[in-house]
């Protein structure tokens, strides 16, 4: 079950390539893992009660799932709560298995590889993507790339690499990014070459992927990283190495944008992080109306919302359910307090609170090390992207979850 484990931690980013459709739902090679699990090794745990101690984050998760459940009652489409509430419950049993594996022996030299060398694949494939679509003109057919990110669109292609969106990949990078960062930080002596490569590598990638609410996150996990070296003076030795790999992996990405698209390219590019006013009506707006819609949603259903899954259902917008697929919030916390009422919300937020404490002590009573370092900055940018986009059963979500409840917190744990 150990191996089981790390393979599904490599297989996390591959979202969309490979992946094929079974009865309308997406099945991607983690989804096999799981099924792997839930058929082969869950019923013996059950069966010879092999299982662990059920800990305060499981319990606050388990609570979160019965309010998931008991808003099926009240949502109008029962049908799209169900298939919602087995996703969720789904990629939570992608939960049981890495922590039932690692709360037994938490190796995070091995965690760090495996993620590590899966963050490399995926970005040089999304260069290739890049390039491949923005200089060399290859159909989406071999890029992999959905339409509307290719150069058509902006003059460059986005890297959406084997994600569903750039979004969503830049998302799983926060992981490798900081897990890299953090392995820098601490290094006794000089970090390795490989971190330092690596670390170049896979920020290009997350840069290319032009994901603004990706970027929003990264700047909260930088903020909180200033912090930390503020606080924790042993972290300072390396820091300007971090700023050095920053520099050069803007200046390649751009050095890339210009190849393809020339100057105008940099300025498009630009232009697209920075949302002038030109074109902030077409993005912003819209997000906003469905933030209001989503109050108003929860203020007529205060108790258990409307139902998990089911904002696109009875929001007030056009829908073109067929072709377009559900709409949602593009912001989880107003999701959730729309979908499962102010139960929901409140008990979703216990579990943000519970991974928060725990990490606090882990920096503390570890001083900092690289463990409690990846993933303190990797949770504060997932949940600041949550303002952005709203899908709950996202498994790279409960993974990161899953990693700091298998995390040990006492002094000098957790870096072999």
């Amino acid at each position: 079950m150990e191996s089981l484990a790390y393979i599904l931690l490599y297989l996390v980013p591959f979202e969309r390539i490979p992946s094929i459709e079974i009865f309308g739902l997406t099945a991607r090679l983690s989804t096999f893992a799981i099924l792997v699990f839930v058929l082969i090794f869950l019923p013996g745990f059950l069966y010879k009660k092999k299982y662990l101690p059920i800990s305060s984050i499981d319990k606050s998760i388990i609570a979160f799932l019965l309010i998931t459940y008991s808003s099926i009652l009240v949502a109008e489409d029962k049908k799209r709560a169900l298939i919602v509430a087995a996703l969720l419950t789904f990629v939570i049993c992608g939960y049981l298995l890495v922590t039932r594996v690692l709360r037994v022996k938490f190796n995070f030299e091995k965690v760090s590889k495996v993620i590590i060398w899966s963050a490399l694949a995926t970005a040089l494939f999304g260069f290739f993507q890049f390039f491949g679509d923005s200089r060399f003109g290859l159909p989406a057919n071999v890029t992999g790339l959905i339409p509307r990110y290719t150069k058509e669109i902006l003059g460059f292609a986005r890297v959406q690499s084997v994600g569903m969106e750039p979004l969503y990949y830049a998302n799983f990078l926060f992981l490798p990014i900081f897990i890299l960062s953090s392995r820098i930080l601490t290094a006794a002596k000089k970090p390795a070459v490989f971190d330092l490569v690596s670390l170049t590598i896979v920020l290009s990638a997350f840069i290319l992927s032009l994901s603004r609410g990706a970027y929003a996150g990264f700047a909260a996990g930088i903020v909180t990283l200033i912090a930390l070296l503020v606080i924790f003076s042993h972290l300072r030795k390396h820091a300007w190495k971090l700023v050095i790999v920053g520099l050069v992996a803007w200046g390649l990405s751009q050095m890339a944008v210009l190849d393809v698209s020339g100057g105008q390219g940099v300025t498009d590019f630009t232009e697209q992080v920075t949302v002038p006013e030109k074109t902030a009506g077409a993005s912003t707006n819209p997000r906003l109306e469905s933030y209001r819609e989503a109050i108003r949603l929860f203020r007529e259903n205060p108790i258990l919302g409307v139902g998990i899954g089911n904002y696109g259902v009875v929001s007030k917008f056009e829908k073109n359910i067929a072709e377009a697929g559900y709409i949602i919030v593009n912001n989880q916390y107003l999701e959730t307090l729309a979908e499962t009422g102010i139960v929901g919300f409140v008990s979703f937020a216990v579990l943000i609170f519970l991974l928060i404490v725990k990490l606090f002590r882990a920096l503390r009573l570890n001083k900092a090390n690289a463990p409690s370092i990846a993933l303190t900055l990797t949770l504060v940018s997932v949940l600041t992207q949550y303002n952005f986009f709203s899908t709950i059963y996202i498994l790279y979500i409960w993974i990161v979850v899953a990693l700091i409840e298998s995390m040990p917190i006492a002094t000098g744990e957790g870096d072999k």
